[in-house]
Protein backbone atom coordinates (compact mmCIF):
# COMPACT_ATOMS: atom_id res chain seq x y z
CA UNK A 1 0.00 0.00 0.00
CA UNK A 2 2.96 2.64 0.80
CA UNK A 3 4.21 1.74 -2.36
CA UNK A 4 1.14 2.42 -4.53
CA UNK A 5 0.68 5.72 -2.58
CA UNK A 6 4.22 6.44 -3.54
CA UNK A 7 4.11 5.59 -7.19
CA UNK A 8 0.82 7.70 -7.40
CA UNK A 9 2.28 10.79 -5.21
CA UNK A 10 5.45 10.39 -8.20
CA UNK A 11 3.10 10.20 -11.12
CA UNK A 12 0.93 13.17 -9.84
CA UNK A 13 4.23 14.97 -9.71
CA UNK A 14 5.17 14.44 -12.95
CA UNK A 15 2.06 14.68 -14.47
CA UNK A 16 1.63 17.74 -13.33
CA UNK A 17 5.37 18.53 -14.50
CA UNK A 18 3.77 17.86 -17.86
CA UNK A 19 3.08 15.10 -19.43
CA UNK A 20 0.77 12.24 -20.74
CA UNK A 21 3.65 10.38 -20.71
CA UNK A 22 3.77 9.80 -17.16
CA UNK A 23 -0.10 9.24 -16.87
CA UNK A 24 0.69 6.01 -19.07
CA UNK A 25 3.30 5.21 -16.98
CA UNK A 26 0.98 5.67 -14.04
CA UNK A 27 -1.43 3.57 -15.59
CA UNK A 28 0.81 0.55 -16.36
CA UNK A 29 2.42 0.58 -12.62
CA UNK A 30 -0.98 0.79 -11.35
CA UNK A 31 -1.68 -2.19 -13.33
CA UNK A 32 1.38 -3.88 -12.32
CA UNK A 33 0.55 -3.34 -8.62
CA UNK A 34 -2.91 -4.39 -9.13
CA UNK A 35 -1.74 -7.30 -10.69
CA UNK A 36 0.77 -8.29 -7.70
CA UNK A 37 -1.40 -7.31 -5.47
CA UNK A 38 -4.10 -9.92 -7.07
CA UNK A 39 -1.09 -12.44 -7.06
CA UNK A 40 -0.87 -11.65 -3.52
CA UNK A 41 -4.56 -11.80 -2.16
CA UNK A 42 -4.13 -15.75 -4.31
CA UNK A 43 -0.83 -16.41 -3.02
CA UNK A 44 -2.12 -15.54 0.50
CA UNK A 45 -5.98 -17.53 -0.27
CA UNK A 46 -3.18 -20.51 -0.61
CA UNK A 47 -1.63 -19.78 2.62
CA UNK A 48 -4.45 -19.90 4.33
CA UNK A 49 -6.15 -23.07 2.72
CA UNK A 50 -2.21 -24.83 3.41
CA UNK A 51 -2.49 -23.35 6.86
CA UNK A 52 -6.02 -24.42 7.33
CA UNK A 53 -5.21 -28.45 6.15
CA UNK A 54 -1.91 -28.14 8.20
CA UNK A 55 -4.14 -27.11 11.36
CA UNK A 56 -6.50 -30.09 10.52
CA UNK A 57 -3.36 -32.23 10.28
CA UNK A 58 -1.99 -30.94 12.93
CA UNK A 59 -5.11 -31.81 14.89
CA UNK A 60 -5.27 -35.07 13.21
CA UNK A 61 -1.49 -35.59 14.32
CA UNK A 62 -2.40 -34.80 18.15
CA UNK A 63 -5.45 -37.19 18.14
CA UNK A 64 -3.28 -39.89 16.54
CA UNK A 65 -0.35 -39.23 18.84
CA UNK A 66 -3.23 -39.31 22.01
CA UNK A 67 -4.37 -42.61 20.25
CA UNK A 68 -0.91 -44.12 20.18
CA UNK A 69 -0.26 -43.12 23.51
CA UNK A 70 -3.52 -45.11 24.65
CA UNK A 71 -2.95 -47.98 23.12
CA UNK A 72 1.36 -47.93 24.01
CA UNK A 73 -0.07 -48.00 27.81
CA UNK A 74 -2.39 -50.91 26.90
CA UNK A 75 0.50 -52.65 25.56
CA UNK A 76 2.69 -52.09 28.30
CA UNK A 77 0.15 -52.91 30.41
CA UNK A 78 -0.52 -55.89 28.29
CA UNK A 79 3.32 -56.88 28.85
CA UNK A 80 3.31 -56.65 32.27
CA UNK A 81 0.63 -59.18 32.76
CA UNK A 82 2.79 -61.36 30.14
CA UNK A 83 5.66 -60.52 31.61
CA UNK A 84 3.91 -62.19 35.19
CA UNK A 85 2.93 -64.99 33.57
CA UNK A 86 5.90 -65.58 32.25
CA UNK A 87 7.74 -65.63 35.55
CA UNK A 88 5.06 -68.14 37.36
CA UNK A 89 5.52 -70.20 34.12
CA UNK A 90 8.99 -70.33 34.95
CA UNK A 91 8.93 -70.43 38.65
CA UNK A 92 6.36 -73.60 38.08
CA UNK A 93 9.40 -75.07 35.47
CA UNK A 94 12.04 -74.43 38.00
CA UNK A 95 9.72 -76.54 41.20
CA UNK A 96 8.95 -79.25 37.81
CA UNK A 97 12.61 -79.46 37.30
CA UNK A 98 13.46 -79.84 41.58
CA UNK A 99 10.75 -82.50 41.75
CA UNK A 100 12.30 -84.47 38.66
CA UNK A 101 15.71 -84.78 40.13
CA UNK A 102 14.26 -85.71 44.01
CA UNK A 103 12.11 -88.47 41.69
CA UNK A 104 14.75 -89.21 39.89
CA UNK A 105 17.15 -89.99 43.25
CA UNK A 106 14.10 -91.73 44.35
CA UNK A 107 14.07 -93.94 41.63
CA UNK A 108 17.76 -94.86 41.54
CA UNK A 109 17.40 -95.27 45.34
CA UNK A 110 14.48 -97.68 44.77
CA UNK A 111 16.29 -99.78 41.55
CA UNK A 112 19.02 -99.86 43.90
CA UNK A 113 16.62 -101.35 46.61
CA UNK A 114 15.23 -103.44 43.90
CA UNK A 115 18.34 -104.79 43.14
CA UNK A 116 19.47 -105.86 46.64
CA UNK A 117 15.94 -107.62 47.08
CA UNK A 118 15.83 -109.50 43.44
CA UNK A 119 19.03 -110.83 44.48
CA UNK A 120 18.00 -111.33 48.10
CA UNK A 121 14.94 -113.34 46.33
CA UNK A 122 17.42 -115.85 44.18
CA UNK A 123 19.40 -116.51 47.26
CA UNK A 124 15.96 -117.58 49.48
CA UNK A 125 14.93 -119.66 45.89
CA UNK A 126 18.31 -121.32 45.71
CA UNK A 127 18.19 -122.13 49.86
CA UNK A 128 14.28 -123.22 49.30
CA UNK A 129 15.13 -125.41 46.31
CA UNK A 130 18.02 -127.01 48.53
CA UNK A 131 15.57 -127.50 51.29
CA UNK A 132 13.05 -128.95 48.87
CA UNK A 133 15.70 -131.37 47.92
CA UNK A 134 16.84 -132.01 51.38
CA UNK A 135 12.95 -132.51 52.57
CA UNK A 136 12.39 -134.83 49.62
CA UNK A 137 16.11 -137.12 51.19
CA UNK A 138 14.52 -137.40 54.44
CA UNK A 139 11.18 -138.60 53.46
CA UNK A 140 12.49 -141.02 50.90
CA UNK A 141 14.66 -141.80 54.58
CA UNK A 142 12.04 -141.93 55.98
CA UNK A 143 9.60 -144.04 53.79
CA UNK A 144 12.71 -146.76 53.55
CA UNK A 145 12.90 -146.69 57.18
CA UNK A 146 9.27 -147.35 57.57
CA UNK A 147 9.26 -150.14 55.21
CA UNK A 148 12.25 -151.64 56.88
CA UNK A 149 10.30 -151.60 60.24
CA UNK A 150 6.90 -153.14 58.90
CA UNK A 151 8.79 -155.70 57.20
CA UNK A 152 10.62 -157.21 60.56
CA UNK A 153 7.28 -157.04 62.08
CA UNK A 154 8.83 -156.31 65.86
CA UNK A 155 10.96 -153.43 67.39
CA UNK A 156 13.30 -155.69 68.57
CA UNK A 157 14.20 -157.21 65.41
CA UNK A 158 15.16 -153.63 64.59
CA UNK A 159 17.06 -152.93 67.02
CA UNK A 160 19.44 -156.52 66.01
CA UNK A 161 19.88 -155.28 62.87
CA UNK A 162 22.48 -152.44 62.67
CA UNK A 163 22.17 -151.47 59.14
CA UNK A 164 18.61 -150.29 59.46
CA UNK A 165 19.50 -148.27 62.39
CA UNK A 166 22.52 -146.76 60.21
CA UNK A 167 20.71 -146.28 56.79
CA UNK A 168 22.01 -143.20 55.11
CA UNK A 169 23.52 -141.76 58.71
CA UNK A 170 26.25 -140.06 56.90
CA UNK A 171 23.69 -138.33 53.84
CA UNK A 172 21.57 -137.08 57.08
CA UNK A 173 24.42 -135.69 58.35
CA UNK A 174 25.27 -133.68 55.86
CA UNK A 175 21.80 -132.70 55.71
CA UNK A 176 21.82 -131.48 59.13
CA UNK A 177 25.04 -129.62 58.93
CA UNK A 178 23.88 -127.71 56.39
CA UNK A 179 20.94 -126.78 57.80
CA UNK A 180 22.82 -126.09 61.17
CA UNK A 181 25.22 -124.11 58.78
CA UNK A 182 22.22 -122.17 57.21
CA UNK A 183 21.44 -121.29 60.25
CA UNK A 184 23.99 -119.82 61.47
CA UNK A 185 24.02 -117.62 58.64
CA UNK A 186 20.81 -116.34 58.72
CA UNK A 187 21.32 -115.44 62.63
CA UNK A 188 24.69 -113.43 61.67
CA UNK A 189 22.41 -111.78 58.86
CA UNK A 190 19.64 -110.46 61.29
CA UNK A 191 22.08 -109.52 64.35
CA UNK A 192 23.92 -107.33 61.22
CA UNK A 193 20.77 -105.63 59.91
CA UNK A 194 19.26 -104.87 62.74
CA UNK A 195 22.76 -102.94 63.61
Amino acid sequence: MLLTTGFVQAGVREASNGGGHMVAKLQGMMRQVTKERDSYKTENAKLKADLARLSKQHSQLQTDNANAGKKLAGQQGSNRKLKARQEQTYNKLVEVIDKFKVLKQQKNQLQKEFSGLKSDQEGTTQQLALCGEHNGKLIVSANELLERYQNKGTFSALLQSEAVLQFQSVEMEVIVQAYEDTIRAERYLDTARNN
